[in-house]
C-alpha cells in the first residue's frame, strides 16, 4: 500500500511567476504543463489497475489543507478522492496506508446521478459542501464532503468536473462512436480542457487580478 503524504504543489520558482504575471503565452503554457506534470506524479489508488488511455484529472485529500471526506449514515472516513476520465476513487484513510479504493464507474449508461448535497453532525444537513452520487455499485448514494470555511467553491469545482466526465462517456454512448480514434479524440478534448481549467486556477492564486478590473 502507498504511503499517506501530502499533495502539495511544489512552490514556483521566481522565473515562471514573473513569466506568468507578464500574462504572455510562454507563461500560461509552462503553468498548463507544470499543471499535466503534477498530475502524472499521483499515485494511482490503491489496489486498482488502470485501463489503458485512463488519466487522473483531479486529486485531493492528500494534504491537511484540503480534506476529503465520505460520510456513511453517521460515520465519517477523511481519504483522498481521484477522479480519472474513467471513473471516480474514494480511499480511506488508514493508520499508516490507504485502505482500497471504493471505484465508481462514470462511463456507465446510467451514470448521471450526482447532485449537490448537505450534511452535517447525525446526518443533520447543516453543511451545504458535499456531493451525493447514486448508483446501482453502492447499497446507498456515495456521500463526499469538501469541508472549507466559507464557500462551497470546492465542492462546486469537483462537481463540474464529475459531470463533465459523465457527459464525455454519455456523448460517445449517444452517437455510437465506435471507433478508437475518434473516441480517444473527444476523450482528449476533456481532458485538456480539464488540465486547462487547473492552469486558470493556478494563474488566478499567483496573481489574482485587483477587484477594480476582474
Amino acid at each position: 500500500m502507498p504511503r499517506l503524504r501530502r499533495g502539495k504543489k511544489p512552490s514556483l520558482g521566481p522565473g515562471l511567476v514573473h513569466e506568468i504575471r507578464k500574462g504572455n503565452r510562454r507563461g500560461r503554457r509552462l503553468l498548463l504543463r507544470r499543471s499535466i506534470e503534477y498530475l502524472e506524479k499521483q499515485e494511482t489508488p490503491t489496489g486498482v489497475e488502470f485501463s489503458k488511455n485512463e488519466f487522473i484529472l483531479h486529486v485531493e485529500g492528500t494534504s491537511w489543507t484540503y480534506r476529503v471526506v465520505r460520510h456513511i449514515r453517521t460515520t465519517s472516513w477523511p481519504g483522498r478522492l481521484t477522479l480519472t476520465n474513467q471513473a471516480l476513487y474514494f480511499e480511506a484513510s488508514g493508520v499508516m496506508s490507504y485502505e482500497t479504493a471504493v471505484k465508481i464507474d462514470l462511463s456507465r449508461a446510467d451514470a448521471d446521478q450526482v447532485k449537490p448535497t448537505s450534511t452535517g453532525p447525525w446526518g443533520a444537513p447543516l453543511f451545504d459542501k458535499a456531493i451525493a452520487y447514486e448508483t446501482s455499485e453502492l447499497s446507498e448514494p456515495l456521500v463526499i464532503e469538501f469541508p472549507e470555511m466559507t464557500s462551497s467553491t470546492r465542492r462546486d469545482h469537483w462537481l463540474t468536473l464529475i459531470k463533465e466526465v459523465i457527459l464525455l462517456h454519455r456523448f460517445i454512448l449517444k452517437f455510437d462512436i465506435q471507433n478508437p480514434i475518434q473516441a480517444w479524440e473527444i476523450h482528449a478534448r476533456s481532458i485538456l480542457g480539464i488540465f486547462r481549467l487547473h492552469a486558470a486556477r493556478e494563474l488566478l492564486r499567483i496573481s489574482s487580478p485587483s477587484p477594480q478590473t476582474f
